[in-house]
């Protein structure tokens, strides 16, 4: 029982050292300039390691006061946020709202790809002329319909009923 014990309490330390340095990350991920270069990069949001019991965890780990701990909540508390991933560039998409509503972006500004929002997700739909561009909803002369991103190279245009449109659906990450 006591090696278990020990073994938990080292278990313990362990994760609330790897939250530290994720929240020393996240810091410094989210000040000037790394916040612009780190998404493109590739340096994602780390997250935090949590416990089976929160509560423990915080009784048995050791407390450092070099830096304030970051805050952990329970799993059971925080539903975890939906995440949509760029087809093009795998970075991930952020849900905008612009003059003509709602709309998904891709967060590297490289890639610049949008989305048509449908129910709070993303409609991420190849094209099915070109195979490389994705549907966008567009409104033509009062009606809507379904347009290519890679317009002016490819000149794809359905109506918004188009059967494949209404049966196609959004893929998660």
């Amino acid at each position: 029982m006591h090696s278990v014990e020990n073994l938990e309490g080292s278990i313990q330390s362990s994760r609330q050292e790897y939250n530290n340095a994720v929240g020393q990350y996240q810091m410094i991920r989210s000040q000037i300039p790394y916040c612009i270069l780190a998404p493109l990069f590739g340096f994602k949001a780390a997250e935090y390691n949590m416990g089976k019991n929160q509560e423990e965890a915080s009784q048995t780990a050791p407390v450092s006061f070099s830096q304030p701990a970051p805050e952990l909540t329970a799993p059971s508390e925080v539903l975890p946020e939906a995440e949509y991933q760029c087809p093009k560039c795998h970075s991930k998409l952020l849900q905008k709202t612009g003059k003509f509503g709602t709309y998904w972006r891709c967060e590297n500004p490289q890639c610049k790809a949008d989305f048509t929002d449908k129910d709070g997700e993303p409609v991420i739909i190849t094209c099915p002329d070109c195979h490389n561009g994705y549907l966008h909803k567009r409104t033509l002369g009062h009606q809507e319909y379904w347009t290519c991103s890679n317009y002016p190279s490819c000149k794809a245009k359905y109506p918004a009923d188009a059967s494949f449109i209404l049966t196609s659906s959004t893929k998660k990450s």
